[in-house]
């Protein structure tokens, strides 16, 4: 089963801080390096607090081709002493063009990841993390899907191959196209084909993120 996961309106509705207490961000040029985008992404991450964006989450069945889609929030909030806290919370199930309403939600909180069906009234807990143990869902390794937002440019060169995509009609309005391949022998090389943002030229804000999984890994 290849899995897609697509972000959309990352950092567009943030709580805490202010649009004028975030890091600035130098605005990206007309032909900017990757270097340029990576220091932007990460000066976007520096001081964040908490965000709301829209998520999709798509399977297709290799053999059949169909496609099955979630729909949600996905939910982030930066707790005291190092910590944070992630909730995905999916409300609509798609299926052969047809949307039913269906909620599952994955928190992500004191180590410990809960997953609950609202339909089968279902709930699983696993703990991901030692007693004590802190997580930031930002840095790469350590959250649901990797980000590299806040990341030195350094860190993500490290993990995979970065390139600059050309623009497409379909891409967010003034944005930049980057593409992450994840390198051999690295912790995502075995679940990630690749990770695609679109930044904004403007102010290193992210309108959308996709991630594809690599078969048999969602």
């Amino acid at each position: 089963m290849r899995s897609t996961l697509v972000i959309l309106g990352l950092f567009a509705i943030l709580t805490a801080p202010s649009t004028a207490q975030l890091a600035p961000v130098q605005p990206l040029g007309d032909k900017p390096s990757v270097n340029d985008v990576l220091v932007a992404l990460q000066r976007r991450g520096l001081n964040l607090r908490d965000f709301t964006a829209d998520v999709t989450l798509a399977e297709i069945d290799p053999i059949t081709g169909r496609e099955k889609t979630q729909i949600g929030r996905v939910f982030f909030q930066r707790k005291p002493e190092n910590d944070a806290r992630i909730r995905v919370s999916f409300e609509k199930f798609k299926a052969s063009g047809n949307a039913i309403a269906q909620r599952q939600e994955y928190v992500l909180d004191h180590g410990q990841l809960v997953d609950q069906n609202y339909q089968t009234k279902l709930q699983v807990t696993r703990q991901v993390l030692k007693p004590g143990q802190k997580l930031d869902p930002l840095k790469l390794g350590e959250g649901p899907f990797p980000l590299p937002i806040g990341q030195a440019p350094e860190e993500v060169l490290k993990a995979f191959e970065v390139k600059l995509i050309a623009p497409a009609k379909e891409d967010p309005a003034d944005t930049v196209h980057v593409q992450l391949i994840p390198k051999a022998g690295t912790r995502f090389e075995p679940k990630f084909s690749t990770i695609d943002v679109w930044v904004s030229r403007k102010d290193g804000f992210t309108p959308r993120i996709e991630t594809v999984e690599k078969k048999g890994t969602g």
